[in-house]
């Protein structure tokens, strides 16, 4: 019997996804190709397409492992109030842009895919945990402040990694603050 390449490789689809997750840090989405992936990972032209079926199924899979990482980001530590949720948000951000600009473009994405929909709703759950801990008991401001909250540091690792606000000495800090001015 033929050594199948996912024996040889170990764990060909994570593989894949690893050297996805170097170019898009080396080159961003826009030097992100299927054969790049497969180059990369040592393995033939063909084997991403066998594992995620065109270049939407490895965007997709891509996303839903940052949001996995995301939510371990913001889990690590054992500090779930606001200001540490949304610096671990901030951080994961600034330290994987290209991954992080893949999550949230929702051209590149199948919004039906079980993993995406599980990871990102892991992650998004870590930081309206954290709100709700903040307001036990105004449902409607609570939801207002989940909205408030991830817009803030959404935006703010957005602005920063654009280069329309410069990156603080003090990443931490400068989160603290803002989130301080949010509550």
């Amino acid at each position: 019997m033929a050594k199948s390449q996912n024996y040889h490789h170990g764990d060909l689809r994570n593989a894949i996804i690893n050297a996805a997750i170097a170019i898009l840090d080396e080159k961003g989405v826009e030097g992100l190709t299927l054969r790049q992936c497969a180059l990369r990972a040592g393995v033939s032209h063909g084997a991403p397409s066998h594992h995620f079926g065109d270049m939407r199924g490895l965007t997709t899979a891509l996303a839903a492992r940052g949001f996995a990482m995301l939510t371990e980001e913001m889990t690590i530590s054992g500090d779930v109030d606001m200001p540490a949720i949304g610096i671990a948000y901030v951080r994961f951000a600034l330290a994987n842009p290209g991954l992080y600009s893949v999550m949230f473009r929702a051209d590149l994405l199948n919004p039906n895919d079980a993993d995406l929909k599980a990871s990102g709703g892991e992650a998004y759950g870590v930081l309206a945990a954290a709100v709700a801990r903040q307001y036990p008991s105004d449902e409607a401001e609570e939801a207002a402040m989940r909205d408030a909250m991830w817009s803030l540091v959404h935006g703010y690792a957005s602005l920063v990694m654009a280069g329309e606000i410069d990156m603080p000495d003090d990443v931490e800090r400068a989160v603290i603050s803002l989130v301080r001015a949010l509550t």
